[in-house]
């Protein structure tokens, strides 16, 4: 009797300790951030230097709309100071539409990047390798959840769970010719 207790007490103590490493396990957790990633992954890639140019392209136009509103600000000044305010309130006008023109260009332009930018991720090869690299990271470096670090429910994370370079490493590792 006593040697069955014993036993019995034994495998509690045994399950009991099992249950407590699992759960120790359970409380790593990883960052990563996609954005370093996609570039990395493709940074030879004829798509992401599609969106590096649509992304030149776009400062480089909202660039040039913000100094075409300065400019009309500047003549609108000196229409006032002249005393000219028929044409005072036609550059306010202009003003109103360029700057109303800015907003709507900035909200397109950040809207095709984005797709651009989705549309890469979403390759099957990609999805592929990075699903299979933070697997892989993640079991073999103990972490049992991985978030995004652009995730807005996650308030603080410190620097340490990054395991952005670790998933890069193991992308190049097992990466494929890509486009």
């Amino acid at each position: 009797m006593n040697g069955k207790v014993f036993v019995l007490a034994a495998a509690l103590l045994c399950s009991v300790g099992s249950a407590l490493a699992r759960a120790d396990q359970l409380t790593q957790i990883g960052i990563v951030d996609l954005s370093r990633i996609i570039s990395s992954y493709f940074e030879a890639s004829y798509a992401l230097q599609e969106i590096n140019d649509m992304t030149q392209k776009f400062e480089s136009g909202k660039a040039a709309i913000e100094a075409n509103i300065q400019q009309l600000e500047q003549q609108k000044l000196q229409a006032q100071s002249n005393g000219d305010q028929q044409t005072a309130l036609g550059l306010d006008d202009q003003i109103f539409k360029q700057n109303s023109y800015l907003q709507e260009f900035i909200r397109i332009k950040t809207n095709e990047i984005k797709e651009k930018r989705d549309t890469l991720m979403q390759s099957p090869t990609f999805l592929s390798d990075l699903v299979k690299a933070i697997a892989y990271v993640a079991e073999n470096q103990g972490y049992s959840i991985v978030l995004k670090s652009d995730d807005p429910s996650i308030l603080y994370w410190n620097q340490e769970v990054d395991i952005t370079d670790k998933v890069i490493d193991r992308l190049k590792q097992i990466a494929t010719p890509s486009s």
